[in-house]
This record gives C-alpha cells, sequence and structure tokens, in this order.
C-alpha cells in the first residue's frame, strides 16, 4: 500500500512539473507597456498643427491616450531608450483618432495625430524629419 501512494504522489509531482513547464515555455514575452499615467505631455509643432487642421482638442488626445488601443509597429522598440507607440481609438464625442507618442521617461510627447475617415487636406509640413540615409551617414548630402 505505501509504494502505491508513493508512485502516485511521484506521478502527481511530475504531471504538476511538465504542466509547469509547458506554462512557462508557452507564455508570451514580456512586452513594454504603455504608461497611461500623464505626468507631462509634450506636443510637437507637427501634432499641433495637425490638431487645429483636423480639430482635435487636448482633451481629445488625453482621453485616447488613457483608453486608447496600443498598436506596436516598431520592430526592435526594446532596443530602443524612448520607444514610439501608435495609439488609435474614439474620443467622448465619437469620432477616432490615431496617435504617433514617443514616450521617454515621464514624459510623453505627440509627435503626429490625425483623425480617422478625415479627408480634408492640411497644409502642415514636418521640418524636423530627415531622411533615414541623411540619419545613418551624418553628412550634409541635402545642402547645395
Amino acid at each position: 500500500m505505501r509504494s502505491r501512494n508513493v508512485i502516485i504522489s511521484l506521478f502527481f509531482v511530475l504531471s504538476l512539473f511538465v504542466w509547469l513547464c509547458m506554462k512557462i515555455s508557452f507564455e508570451p514575452q514580456k512586452k513594454r507597456l504603455f504608461n497611461r499615467n500623464l505626468s507631462k505631455v509634450e506636443y510637437s509643432e507637427f501634432a499641433l498643427c495637425l490638431m487645429n487642421c483636423h480639430r482635435i482638442t487636448a482633451n481629445d488626445i488625453t482621453y485616447v491616450l488613457r483608453n486608447g488601443d496600443v498598436i506596436n509597429k516598431t520592430a526592435d522598440e526594446n532596443k530602443q531608450p524612448c520607444p514610439p507607440y501608435v495609439i488609435s481609438g474614439k474620443t467622448k464625442t465619437g469620432f477616432g483618432i490615431t496617435i504617433f507618442v514617443i514616450q521617454c521617461g515621464r514624459t510623453t510627447k505627440i509627435s503626429r495625430c490625425y483623425r480617422n475617415a478625415f479627408t480634408m487636406d492640411c497644409e502642415c509640413r514636418d521640418d524636423h524629419v530627415l531622411p533615414v540615409s541623411f540619419i545613418k551617414t551624418g553628412t550634409d548630402a541635402f545642402l547645395d
């Protein structure tokens, strides 16, 4: 009778161990989370121009940042010190907006924001975006 109890206990412990190993191996890796506790929000000039053009208020931006869905389109966000995020959601009034955000520490910088399904063209220009080749080489290839 004792050997039977030992075998049953051993089988139970081994099955628990196998279940735990499978649970750990199939668990997705932890992702860097978007901090929804906004202590400092900064807007780029391009974002302010787009907000004016698309009739988006700062309250709309704050609401979507706190309640919207985080869409990660960057592949190597864990390698960057300040990861970029794309957040999409609906405002209290019901229209959808997409916000491009860079979060660094406690500062959240809005780089771009668009109202979904809005067809009016805006004449906003983002002068701070440099071509990728310019950033990599650091040369003045675009200056005459």
